[in-house]
């Protein structure tokens, strides 16, 4: 369970990272984009999980 965490954690943070340099030239603004970009993957994927639980479980 901890090394799909990781793994989904280490997706969210690339895809984070690639999208916030791509969109945005203010490093502020990549950093910013990257984290709300990041927290939004992994908030997302954590309640598709329990929706999935509460579905199927």
């Amino acid at each position: 369970m901890a090394v799909h965490l990781s793994v989904m954690a280490l997706f969210a943070a690339a895809v984070a990272a690639i999208f916030g340099v791509l969109v945005h030239d203010a490093p502020r603004d990549q950093v910013r984009l990257a984290v709300r970009i990041f927290g939004g993957l992994v908030v997302g994927a954590y309640l598709v999980g329990w929706i999935m639980i509460g579905l199927y479980g």
